[in-house]
């Protein structure tokens, strides 16, 4: 009788436990979406940007760096802030570009950009655009084929830069570049059929290169470079039903990424180097645009559903999830962490207005 007494005490306090947990989350998760908005909202460029794939950056003083295109595709501009002081420069034009902007920093704290050239309605290029004291110079990286609609890059202070893009008709397949001593050698890491959309490339615990990708017929898989060989592994295979993956690494150089698949939108992650696991946060499709890992390797997501940004991150296991009105109907989004932890995000409007603002608290 005493046993059974004992085990019926146990569990009414693992069920008042579980009482008391749900309702603090549940507080939190009140006091969360009534206290997040976007604070300080500055209008970067009011004179018609692309609302598409607009890169940005924070460099180690909390300046914000973005790369984005004019409208009709004739332009790439570079637009920087400092203090509370946004200024923009033309990086390149008179040209045909299209997507595949990715923005990094060179030794010197200066830009590096890249972008797609179009040469015809089957061909573009791959190409990047420096600045060194004050002048930019460009170059071209790839020409075979219709390649760099979608490239992330990495740029370190030694001036070698690595790139992973994609590249599309005729190959549809995964490629990687790297310059050094001012050569480039490019690399086809995944040549499966319609592999390579939305590379995502960074440095895994020793140092290499890792890409996470989609592919239209495997799912989400990671490129890993180790002595000089690449190795491919399937990390989602269910069927990827939409763009705008985002992936980052945490202090335990383990990946994070969100991303649509099966009608789902998703929160995956390596529990180990080869194993992945993942949670369906809503079952709606968005894109999402960027991650953020704060100090507890505790993840974020900007996203845009429809036309209404949203931001997430998750608490105890829980997610909190919220629209944010106040920046209108927008075109994209995309979010990065300030050196002093605050976030910052940018987005494109409907009227193709081009804005900044942090996300408070």
């Amino acid at each position: 009788m005493n046993t059974r007494r004992r085990i019926h005490k146990l569990l009414l306090l693992g069920l008042l436990a579980s009482l008391f947990s749900a309702c603090a989350n549940s507080e939190v998760e009140e006091d969360w979406l009534a206290t997040t908005t976007l604070d300080d909202i500055q209008l970067v460029d009011p004179a018609g940007t692309v609302n598409m794939g607009f890169p940005m950056l924070f460099d180690g003083q909390g300046e914000s760096h973005i790369a984005y295109l004019r409208s009709g595709k004739r332009s790439v501009l570079y637009a920087h802030r400092s203090g509370d002081v946004w200024s923009t420069e033309t990086v390149v034009q008179d040209g045909d570009f299209s997507n595949g902007l990715a923005v990094g920093l060179n030794g010197s704290h200066e830009p590096v950009i890249t972008y797609q050239r179009m040469v015809s309605g089957l061909a573009a290029n791959l190409e990047i655009s420096e600045r060194v004291d004050g002048v930019w110079s460009a170059d071209t990286i790839d020409t075979d084929g219709w390649v760099g609609s979608q490239s992330s890059i990495q740029v370190f202070p030694s001036g070698s830069i690595r790139l992973a893009y994609f590249a599309g008709y005729p190959y549809y397949d995964l490629r990687y570049a790297e310059r050094k001593a001012g050569e480039w050698v490019t690399t086809t890491i995944d040549s499966e059929e319609d592999a390579g959309y939305d590379p995502n490339l960074v440095s895994a615990e020793n140092g290499e290169p890792a890409i996470v990708y989609s592919t239209l017929g495997v799912g989400l898989k990671l490129a890993r470079r180790n002595g000089g060989n690449w190795g491919l592994q399937t990390l989602d295979g269910s069927q990827i039903t939409g763009w705008g993956l985002a992936v980052g690494v945490d202090s335990g150089s383990l990946l994070h990424a969100f991303y649509q698949s099966d009608g789902a939108f998703k929160y995956g992650v390596q529990t180990s180097p080869d194993t992945w696991g993942y949670e369906i946060i809503e079952r709606t499709r968005q894109t999402a645009s960027s991650i953020v890992l704060d100090s507890s390797n505790e993840p974020w997501f900007a996203a845009r559903n429809l036309r209404t940004l949203k931001i997430g991150t998750r608490h105890d296991g829980h997610w909190f999830v919220k629209e944010l009105p106040e920046a209108g109907q927008i075109g994209d989004v995309t979010m990065a962490p300030a050196p002093d932890g605050r976030l910052g995000i940018a987005y494109v409007t409907m009227g193709d207005s081009l804005f900044f603002a942090w996300l408070k608290p």
